[in-house]
């Protein structure tokens, strides 16, 4: 069997948390060999754009439904678990991925998104810049799947989230516009905190580490007795 080489597109890094056990889930499907899978992949058409002409088709039905399998699994066959501290943490898709899996997942006890995805995606409607992927963007979906759009949401979702969460903003990025990610942080219902960056982008710009430290300690005090 020959070696699989994730891309950079493949997963999210966690911090190192002591007597703490890590589940890293893609949304994606597969692993990509080096150099062109991913490119392949995304070929006639972006991943995020493909089967937006309906609900049931759109590549994000699949993806969430299987991250809340994988998570049912781990919950039941991880034996470590002590089955009561849970947290989902991502960045960016990841991000969102983590307001849709607590607003989905009771068992979740603490949500850490940083400059999340997915959100506020009808914003185009209300003449605001929609969070990544933009879908109403996209000339073959823009009408089709506007009335689709809000059951990927995560700032939907987000409103069913009543665990505590931490998330974090850059004003000057450009993917996850600040104002997406605020649709997300004012529906969450419990204790929440957001870390503004005036400097940062999408992975780029300036930040301090006042978000990653918060991080650590959140994840810390939600996966110990």
């Amino acid at each position: 069997m020959k070696k699989q080489i994730p891309s950079s597109n493949y997963g999210y890094g966690f911090f190192k948390t002591p007597g703490a056990i890590h589940v890293t889930i893609t949304v994606f499907d597969r692993l990509f060999k080096a150099p062109n899978s991913y490119r392949d992949f995304n070929t006639p058409i972006l991943y995020f754009y493909k089967g937006a002409q309906k609900r049931d088709t759109y590549y994000y039905y699949k993806a969430i439904i299987g991250v809340m399998r994988m998570m049912d699994y781990a919950e039941k066959n991880i034996k470590e678990w002590d089955g009561k501290n849970l947290v989902a943490s991502g960045r960016s898709q990841g991000g969102g991925f983590a307001f849709i899996m607590a607003g989905l997942n009771p068992k979740i006890k603490g949500v850490t998104a940083d400059v999340p995805a997915l959100c506020d995606q009808q914003a185009k409607l209300a003449g605001r810049r929609p969070g990544w992927p933009q879908i109403l963007d996209y000339p073959a979906t823009a009408k089709s799947f506007s009335k689709d759009a809000p059951y990927f949401d995560a700032a939907n979702f987000a409103s069913l989230v009543t665990c505590p969460a931490i998330v974090s903003v850059g004003f000057i990025d450009t993917m996850c516009v600040p104002s997406s990610i605020y649709a997300a942080y004012n529906n969450l219902k419990g204790e929440k905190k957001i870390y503004d960056g005036p400097r940062y982008g999408h992975g780029w710009g300036f930040r301090t580490n006042d978000y990653d430290n918060a991080v650590k300690k959140f994840i810390k005090d939600h996966t110990s007795d």
